[in-house]
């Protein structure tokens, strides 16, 4: 039977339009500068990540040197390309600058690579405001098949194209085992945010909680139609359950009286703040008719935590700005570990399933295996921000499901 795809639009706003550059010098070749990065022995995790450096963009090889002195990444991991230091590029420049570079590195590597983290200062839009994510481009980089056009959204037969191959998967991810690799990114508003990143994730510890779940009243539409707004919204209810289960602490709202109106058809609800520092959270952020952002840009989160918001622009820049919806990067600066974001309309075919995010997280898997085991579609609009090896629920064991550490 053909799945039945509900292809709605989250709330489209523009994207950032700062920084593309239509027309830009490509680089044939990159003179490689030197890093200060001391010889050390790597984990067996760490032997299988590959940072990208562009050497253009000095905060990027801050953070290059800065991430993989405290991962213990090998130096013959690191990747260095050199391409314009702006949010949105041309596909030419993409192809030449970005993908070249890294499918080379990639094809001569002696050593097993299944995490790929670009760093601030690397591109992560192709094409327009309306374009593809480079990080999303990058994980199915062996993979050769007609893109959607990136302005309307997948029907059946592309999203069966785009689909992932890790998706809903128990098993401990292999790059050889899927065809594909598990792309994350360290960026915020600032070098230090970004820093931060992989400071939260190496502190982070098992905790019970709090999982914040905060349903939107106008986000209700279509329950039982697939990948609707609402059937989002029961999926923050599943994972509610499936955590209460396992022993850990919940905040959600009580699902009817969010949908509550007064006498002038306006909504009850209020935007939900935690009320104690969070190590999950999902929210419709500004697509929530509730939305407060002093709320949203205001929440506390413990080192370790993750979040998925379901807003279609939510990484469409990493420029602070107040005007259009809602950020990722507020939740960065708040203090979140590991966050998935958009950089264009993906409609709610694409969004994360939060449920087997939160499961696969709490049973030890780590930040890169989380959020790619939920996450239905590849080389599409996603963003995923975080060390890849943030695993505070879990013990890493070579080919084999972790083990599990319970707060």
């Amino acid at each position: 039977m053909k799945r039945i795809f509900a292809l709605v639009a989250l709330g489209i706003a523009g994207g950032c339009q700062k920084g593309t550059a239509p027309a830009v010098q490509l680089y044939d070749e990159v003179e490689p500068i030197k890093l200060e990065i001391p010889e050390q022995e790597p984990t067996v995790e760490s032997s299988r990540v590959m940072v990208v450096c562009n050497i253009n963009s000095s905060d990027s090889i801050k953070l290059t040197e800065y991430y993989a002195r405290k991962r213990r990444i090998p130096t013959e991991n690191i990747v260095q390309i050199q391409t314009p230091t702006i949010e949105e590029v041309v596909r030419s420049i993409y192809d030449k600058d970005i993908e070249r570079p890294i499918r080379k590195a990639l094809r001569e590597s002696k050593n097993r690579i299944d995490y790929i983290v670009l760093t601030k200062g690397v591109p992560f839009r192709v094409e327009n405001s309306w374009g593809y994510s480079v990080d999303s481009l990058l994980v199915g980089i062996n993979k050769s098949f007609e893109l959607q056009p990136a302005n309307l959204p997948p029907q059946y037969e592309a999203a069966m194209r785009h689909a992932n191959p890790y998706f809903e998967s128990e098993e401990p991810f292999a790059s050889g085992r899927f065809g594909i690799y598990l792309v994350t990114r360290l960026d915020g508003f600032t070098l230090e945010d970004a820093k931060r990143l992989v400071e939260r994730s190496i502190k982070a510890k098992p905790r019970k909680g709090l999982f914040l779940f905060d349903l939107a009243p106008n986000r209700f539409d279509k329950p039982s139609e697939n990948e609707s707004s609402g059937w989002h919204s029961l999926k923050m209810e599943t994972a509610k359950r499936r955590l209460l289960r396992d022993g850990f602490k919940t905040q959600i709202e009580d699902s009817n009286r969010v949908q509550e109106q007064d006498e002038n058809l306006n909504y009850r609800d209020e935007f939900l703040a935690a009320k104690e520092p969070l190590m999950g959270y999902v929210t419709w952020g500004s697509n929530d008719a509730s939305f407060d952002a002093s709320v949203y840009e205001n929440q506390p989160f413990l080192a370790g935590s993750i979040a998925e918001t379901f807003v279609s622009t939510s990484a469409r820049t990493f420029i602070p700005t107040d005007q259009g919806q809602s950020l990722i990067g507020r939740l960065i600066e708040d203090g979140v570990t590991g966050v998935k974001g958009y950089v264009s309309e993906p409609w709610t075919v694409a969004l994360c399933r939060v449920d087997t995010l939160l499961l696969r997280y709490t049973q030890g898997y780590n930040l890169a295996e989380s959020f790619y085991a939920s996450t239905p579609l590849i080389k599409w609009k996603d963003m995923v921000i975080g060390d890849p090896l943030c695993r505070p629920y879990g013990e890493f064991v070579d080919g084999d499901r972790p083990k599990r550490i319970r707060p």
